[in-house]
Parts: C-alpha cells; sequence; structure tokens
C-alpha cells in the first residue's frame, strides 16, 4: 500500500511553505510507501522544445546525482517537476 501526494503550484515560493514538513515526511518514511509530488506550473514543459527538454534532464539528472534541486535552488529531498502533470500517465503510475 501507497500514499501519494500531489502538489501543484505557479509560484515557487509556495513549495518553501511546508518545507520542513515535507523534509520531515521523506526523513521519516522508512518503508516508502509516501510518495510526493510537486510540480511548478508557471514553467512550460514542451517536449516539442529542445531547451525545455534539456533542462528538464538537466534538473533531474543534478537531483539524482546530489539531491540539488535547480528550480529552488537547494538541496531538497523531493524533486520538483516543471509544467503540469500529465494526469493520465500519473493515475496509471498510481494503479
Amino acid at each position: 500500500k501507497r500514499t501519494f501526494f500531489y502538489w501543484t503550484t505557479r509560484d515557487p515560493t509556495n513549495l518553501m511553505l511546508f518545507e520542513q514538513l515535507v523534509d520531515d515526511i521523506y526523513e521519516s518514511d522508512q518503508k516508502h510507501v509516501i510518495q510526493l509530488r510537486h510540480f511548478l506550473t508557471s514553467v512550460k514543459q514542451d517536449d516539442r522544445d529542445l531547451g525545455s527538454v534539456l533542462f528538464h534532464h538537466a534538473t533531474r539528472s543534478k537531483h539524482k546525482r546530489t539531491n540539488f534541486d535547480i528550480l529552488l535552488g537547494k538541496h531538497v529531498h523531493h524533486q520538483v517537476e516543471v509544467g503540469r502533470p500529465d494526469w493520465k500517465k500519473e493515475l496509471e503510475s498510481v494503479k
């Protein structure tokens, strides 16, 4: 069993409001049953735009290696995704 939490916002400062709570959840989730997904919708993700694709891969790669989120400019446990969630894809992954 797992729990999924999705947070979408246009303003990156909103992600800082519950930063300590989110970090506490990550650290206390020993069984990895909670999945938190954060989406910054003010940044557009367009698979047809090379710059957007490269930015997406760069942010994921940097966070995977160092836990540093380029969008937030700091080390965090969670990865902030850019653009709106692809709800069909997200809900299929929950099954």
